[in-house]
């Protein structure tokens, strides 16, 4: 694969978008024009615009004249380093220039030796006068008998020490002075001077002949460029625009061209300046240059053939469609245009290794695959949702956050690409936009899921696939599972894939093949894989489905390590342990359960396991749990309360314990009641039987004999307190006291089958709880069950209607039934009581209004309705339209039988017609007409017609014809009735 090279192009040669014309209107400015002051052009266009091929077909179009020469500066080459000494190194290299002193100095420090000179020593000179005059002294003035040979020697070491002293009265004084290189901006100039002087020809006679002689390089005029100063942080930027105007810019014959992306390099300029703004910013580079050259934007169709050109001469076999696409994103760059056909041959070979498309499938979605690459090119974050979402690809508005421009820009993309993308799947955009291995056919968002084990996400995901695609993932996550198992990632890759797995079969089960496929690749990896486990539930359901399928391998092994567990070091923060839970509440085989019968008995006696924390389902808890193991609980409890006898509660809640169990649990708590019992603690006496309740509770009716119960029902009821009042009596005093209280009687009544006498018990609880009302709700409800309850019949009559408990007991005693049907009362023993209620709630009356909403809510009972109603109508006629209209009204029936004994009621009649049912409307229609005829009686017919509530079409008829023939009848009717008989029509007509 050979990339496009983005190199400068000669325009002279190939000019695809017909930008030779700044070629040629740049070299007829530099050749034409007179440069007494230089001239500095700026050429502004955005980068990859073709600036650089610009000034490269300018370049070799001036250089054609041997005496103009052309010089390119590369400012982001040379960023790093200082702007004026490396110019004036490009420019000395260009210009070929032999360095002088004063150029020289511009680089490096020099050093500079003065003249020598010869200096007297004061003090040596001093020293040798005074020695020698003594010296002189002893030769002429020592005694004459001393050898002449002494006075040789003498006269010689004088003269050595003479000459010694004398050499070291002078030095050598030496001056070296160092020299530092230029530095100052006339420097600067200076130096750049000089080579200009150097190097461009003069107009004069003298130094026409000096570069004859001297056969120097003269240019008559020399081009520079400044090339990337936009790429240049602001403050070189700035540094070389200004150093340009300043210092190089007004030398004569000298061009300045700068080419600039002047929109970015105003925006930098402005934002790491003082200028206050973007105007500001394009002001200063108007004060830069003598003159500018906009590049103008390109034509569209200009850019489509550049692309097509470029296209064609490097064999690149892009689409059309495909070059529209990159030739209209990038329409005012040619450089980008170039890089996006780079990636695009980047993007196809990456795929075609990555094997997951073919060729020819790669041919087809090469439109698709660019503007996939625009997109992540040009709005990052789309992309990003794109990864998530492939059918955001064929969306006409996007969903990110920024500039309105921007913003606008891709949406503005994603419509007029629409077309391109909209008839891909989504599978064919996660497949281009995906990396390598089996998942990433269905997308990044898919990948994530896997990754992350999300699984309520896969299971939603799995289940909108087509078959064909749900078979594509499970071979998908097989072939994961297979390479993670090969691995031996069996605590993370492997435990979580087969997990995933299971998930997916718990909605939608697997085929029994891929059940099978499952099984050959986890099989023999159990061991090291199943330990690892957290979906515990999840893993015993599929483990027991497939035992339903004859496959038991899975169940076999979480069996096996289960007990191998239980027999050894058991821990019950252990897997096996979570697993032993949720295999005993989901497998309902027998044979499977009562396997493990002995090591929960184990379990329990090892490790006091809390039965009740497991939770295990009625039908397994009773399968894994032998006697022994129930008696080894009662064994274990030692108190009313303490954790063996809660679960021995739960124990018995869920099985059905035998009475041989039940009896040793009773012995048991009868030798707690002395020793546990605080008789000066309500809460402990309370607490104490609620909980014998919660045994006794689960004892069938009639199970036991009264000779079992009896010790504990003597021991209870017989305790005393500290004032010596008997037990119950305490317990009474309380409202949960008597509620747990009154269930021990229960318990003890049905289950002996009331061979055990407790209804003295029952008096005494009545007689101390008249005002509790909650108590006596409590009684009632124990009362509904098929024991006779004959002894409780006296209460019924006391007389004692002032509370509201005995009219409870009342209501509920004398509607029970047995187990035929047949009232346990008969209507002799109700009608005392009832006759009391009736004298006190027949007739409103205030007092009463609590209690007589108590009877009111019950009176549609079977019982009492059928004895309320005889008592109403024995009632003196005057008195029964007073009675309560819910009273009275249960008697409708009964007094429509015989209507005309009531004609002279007519308050009755118009309760009747107001509340009656529609037979009892049928029957008052006789009245009313018969009340019609007659002067007398009209306006009584008139008044119960105005508040008849008539359903039935039949009667509305006739009392509507006869609310039409009656003025007829009566022409001497008064107005009033008239109006008042003619509204009356119209509602019974409405009332049809």
């Amino acid at each position: 694969m050979r990339f496009i090279e983005d190199t400068e192009i000669n325009l002279e040669e190939s000019d695809y978008l017909n930008t030779i014309q700044y070629v040629k209107t740049l070299s007829n400015v530099i050749e034409n024009a007179e440069l007494k002051n230089g001239l500095t052009i700026g050429m502004y266009g955005e980068w990859g615009s073709g600036k650089s091929s610009i000034i490269f077909s300018l370049k070799k179009h001036l250089e054609k004249n041997e005496k103009i020469k052309f010089i390119i500066y590369d400012a982001w080459k040379y960023s790093h380093d200082s702007f004026r000494r490396t110019f004036l190194q490009e420019t000395q290299k260009e210009l070929k220039y032999n360095k002088k002193e004063l150029s020289q100095s511009f680089y490096s420090d020099t050093l500079e030796e003065m003249e020598m000179k010869n200096k007297f020593h004061i003090p040596s000179i001093a020293a040798i006068s005074i020695i020698s005059i003594l010296g002189l002294g002893i030769i002429f003035f020592w005694p004459q008998n001393l050898e002449f040979k002494l006075s040789i020697v003498l006269v010689i070491n004088v003269a050595s020490s003479l000459i010694s002293f004398f050499r070291k009265s002078f030095y050598n004084l030496k001056l070296t002075i160092n020299k530092p290189h230029l530095f100052a901006p006339e420097q600067f100039e200076e130096c750049f001077d000089e080579m200009l002087n150097e190097s461009i020809s003069q107009k004069n006679l003298a130094s026409r002949i000096s570069s004859i002689v001297t056969s120097s390089s003269r240019y008559e005029k020399i081009i520079f460029v400044i090339d990337n100063i936009d790429r240049c942080n602001y403050s070189l930027a700035y540094e070389l625009l200004a150093t340009t105007k300043n210092f190089l810019g007004k030398k004569t014959n000298t061009v300045f061209i700068i080419p600039v992306d002047n929109v970015a390099l105003a925006k930098h300029i402005s934002s790491k300046t003082e200028e206050s703004g973007t105007e500001d910013a394009e002001e200063f580079l108007r004060k830069i240059f003598n003159v500018t050259l906009r590049l103008n934007k390109l034509n569209l169709s200009d850019i489509y053939d550049f692309a097509k050109s470029i296209n064609d001469k490097h064999n690149l076999n892009f689409s059309p469609v495909t070059i529209d696409i990159i030739s209209k994103e990038y329409a005012t760059n040619p450089r980008r245009i170039i890089q996006a056909f780079n990636n695009l041959l980047l993007e196809i070979e990456r795929l075609k290794n990555n094997k997951i498309i073919g060729t020819s499938e790669l041919k087809e979605y090469e439109s698709i695959i660019a503007k996939i690459l625009i997109i992540r090119e040009e709005w990052p974050e789309y992309y990003q949702i794109l990864l998530k979402n492939p059918d955001a690809i064929n969306a006409i508005d996007s969903n990110i956050r920024g500039s309105e421009e921007k913003i606008e820009k891709l949406n503005s993309f994603l419509r007029t690409t629409n077309a391109i993308s909209k008839s891909a799947s989504k599978k064919a955009i996660e497949r281009l936009i995906s990396n390598t291995d089996k998942t990433s056919e269905f997308g990044e968002e898919f990948n994530e899921m896997i990754k992350t084990k999300d699984i309520e996400k896969i299971q939603k995901f799995y289940e909108k696939q087509e078959t064909n695609d749900k078979k594509k993932i499970f071979e998908s996550i097989t072939y994961e599972l297979n390479k993670s198992l090969r691995r031996g990632l069996y605590t993370s890759d492997s435990i979580n894939l087969f997990e995933i797995l299971l998930s997916l079969n718990e909605n939608q089960k697997f085929t029994e093949d891929e059940n099978l496929k499952i099984e050959a690749e986890i099989g023999q990896f159990l061991a090291p894989v199943i330990p690892a486990t957290a979906f515990y539930q999840v893993l015993v359901q599929y483990a027991f489905d497939r035992i339903k399928n004859g496959h038991p391998y899975l169940i076999e092994f979480i069996k096996g390590s289960i007990k191998q567990t239980l027999q050894s070091n058991f821990n019950l923060d252990n897997v096996w342990f979570q697993l032993f839970k949720e295999y005993i509440k989901i497998v309902n085989i027998n044979n499977h359960l009562n396997d493990l019968e002995q090591h929960f008995h184990w379990l329990y006696l090892i490790e006091n396991v809390n039965v009740r924390e497991i939770k295990i389902p009625k039908e397994s808890l009773g399968a894994i749990t032998p006697n022994s193991l129930i008696e080894e609980v009662i064994k274990k409890f030692t108190a009313i309360g303490d954790e063996p006898w809660h679960d021995l509660v739960y124990l018995n809640s869920q099985i059905k314990f035998g009475h041989n169990l039940i009896i040793k649990i009773i012995s048991k708590i009868s030798g707690f009641v002395g020793s546990q019992l605080n008789v000066s603690d309500d809460r402990k006496i309370d607490d104490f039987v609620s909980n014998i309740n919660l045994i006794l509770n689960k004892v069938e009716n009639k199970a036991l004999p009264k000779g079992e119960l009896n010790n504990i029902f003597n021991l209870i009821v017989n305790l005393r307190d500290h004032n010596g009042m008997q037990l119950y009596y305490t317990a009474f005093a309380s409202q949960s006291g008597s509620k747990s209280f009154l269930q021990f009687l229960y318990n003890i009544f049905r289950i002996s089958n009331n061979t055990i006498d407790t209804s003295s018990l029952w008096t005494n609880f009545v007689n101390h709880n008249e005002s509790n009302r909650e108590s006596s709700y409590t009684y009632i409800e124990l009362l509904n069950n098929d024991f006779v309850i004959q002894s409780l019949i006296p209460l019924l009559n006391k007389n004692k209607f002032t509370s509201s408990k005995y009219l409870d007991l009342f209501i509920v005693v004398s509607n029970e039934k047995d187990n035929k049907e047949t009232f346990y009362i008969n209507e002799a023993q109700v009608s005392p009581g009832l006759n009391e209620i009736l004298d006190r709630f027949l007739l409103e009356n205030e007092s009463d209004k609590e209690l007589s909403s108590i009877f009111l809510s019950h009176i549609s009972k079977e019982r009492l309705k059928k004895l309320v109603v005889p008592a109403i109508l024995n009632l003196p006629q005057e008195k029964i339209e007073n009675v309560r209209q819910e009273l009275l009204t249960l008697a409708f029936d009964k007094i429509c039988e015989d209507l005309p004994k009531y004609e002279g009621q007519p308050n009755l009649l118009k309760q009747i017609a107001a509340k009656g049912s529609e037979s009892n409307i049928d029957a008052l229609c006789n009245i009313i007409i018969a009340k019609l005829q007659y002067k007398e009686t009209i306006l009584e017919g008139l008044e119960i017609i105005s508040v008849i509530k008539v359903t039935n079409k039949d009667s509305a008829q006739r009392i509507i014809n006869e609310l039409k023939t009656l003025m007829p009848k009566n022409t001497n009717l008064e107005d009033q009735f008239k109006q008042e008989i003619a509204s009356l029509t119209d509602k019974i007509q409405s009332l049809r």
